[in-house]
């Protein structure tokens, strides 16, 4: 009689672990949702406090843009021959820290990698625009600055003026993305902005063209799926992407490895599957 007694004593604390145990599990489980429900909440108050003023701080890097843009055509205007006199001082504006931080913010506050990867691509090129531009101005006596190297710098400079320009329709809240990439009428945009028309226009266009045709399709070869993209450079540049995947026209059609293809566009969609695979084994 005592052992049963015992017994049922036992069973019932086993039962009273239990429920305690579940208990405490269930409230320990609430805290946490709730832990994370108040984290969810601050990060979006912060993220739309940091949208609210990113208008304001995309104007200040476009202004940022403008004026390196300015001194780079003055110095062009004072080339000697085919290079910058030696003498000459070049004085640029430094990065708006504010703008920056309000840059930081967003990506902090996003969780989002399609917000948060083009704004840290702007920031990563806003410190290699930094550092190119400090060269000029604390280059040696001796060091010669070419033409062509101020007209790099100024394209550069369209570029990241037209990534800034990009990012306005999400401050706007126009949209809820960000575009990744630069298509080829931003830069042109940006360079008209500047003040640059005419064969000098079309020369620098014709620059950030090639430089786009290369990075797009360095993107595409890695596997990222960018259909858009493709479809423009095969429209633009046909040749180039036949030269370099290796595509070959015959008869009114392209032929790849003993395929044969009506459109372009599929014989480099192939090409590039292969690329991408290819380029994943050798990883």
């Amino acid at each position: 009689m005592i052992s049963t007694i015992s017994n049922w004593q036992t069973l019932i604390g086993s039962f009273f672990a239990v429920g305690a145990a579940f208990v405490g599990g269930t409230y320990i489980t609430r805290q946490i949702h709730q832990a994370d429900r108040l984290e969810s909440g601050r990060l979006r108050r912060r993220l739309l406090a940091a949208r609210a003023v990113l208008p304001l701080a995309l104007s200040t890097l476009s202004h940022y843009a403008r004026d390196c843009a300015i001194e780079l055509q003055r110095a062009l205007g004072t080339m000697r021959g085919d290079h910058l006199g030696r003498a000459e001082v070049l004085v640029f504006p430094a990065p708006p820290a504010e703008a920056i931080t309000s840059l930081t913010e967003i990506i902090e506050a996003s969780g989002d990698d399609d917000i948060s990867f083009p704004i840290s691509e702007l920031l990563s090129r806003l410190q290699v625009q930094s550092a190119r531009l400090a060269g000029l101005e604390d280059r040696e006596p001796r060091r010669i600055v070419a033409e062509r190297e101020l007209r790099d710098h100024l394209l550069y400079t369209a570029e990241l003026a037209a990534q800034v320009a990009n990012m306005y329709e999400y401050a706007r809240r126009e949209r809820d993305d960000i575009p990744l990439h630069l298509q080829r009428g931003d830069v042109n945009r940006s360079l008209s902005i500047f003040g640059i028309y005419g064969d000098e226009r079309e020369e620098m266009a014709a620059a950030a063209l090639r430089s786009w045709d290369r990075a797009t399709l360095r993107r595409l070869k890695s596997g990222e799926k960018d259909p858009a993209s493709l479809l423009t450079l095969v429209e633009h540049n046909p040749d180039y992407i036949q030269e370099q995947l290796g595509i070959e026209a015959v008869d009114e059609q392209f032929r790849f490895r003993g395929h044969r293809y009506d459109r372009l566009i599929d014989a480099a969609a192939y090409a590039l599957i292969l690329e991408s695979r290819s380029a994943a084994r050798s990883i």
